[in-house]
């Protein structure tokens, strides 16, 4: 990770500036940044989509954690963790989110 420009997502801002801060403590790599990300919502996917592509030119790898059990009470019989009604504040399903293509 040392000289990697570095994008941490995610909805809390002040967790995501903690890491931040322990990254760049354990690796010495002051290449990290925060990038507001809430995947339940699609204008923050697309906003964030957006600010990435104004600042970087290509991604090289990207890495996905899963969420939090807590966060999603509720097991469907599919066996997929989902919020109560699973779906995003526009009415998408959360298992099988797309983002339409144009994103203006």
């Amino acid at each position: 990770m040392r000289n990697a420009t570095v994008y941490i997502a995610g909805r809390s801002q002040e967790k995501g500036e903690t890491a931040i801060a322990k990254l760049e403590e354990d690796t010495g790599n002051e290449n990290v940044y925060f990038l507001k990300l809430d995947l339940a919502d699609i204008p923050s996917v697309v906003s964030a989509a957006k600010e990435l592509i104004s600042k970087e030119t290509r991604l090289d790898i990207l890495l996905n954690n899963a969420y939090d059990i807590s966060y999603f009470p509720k097991l469907i019989p599919s066996g997929v963790m989902t919020p109560e009604d699973g779906k995003t504040g526009q009415g998408y399903d959360l298992t099988w989110v797309s983002i339409p293509q144009k994103m203006d």
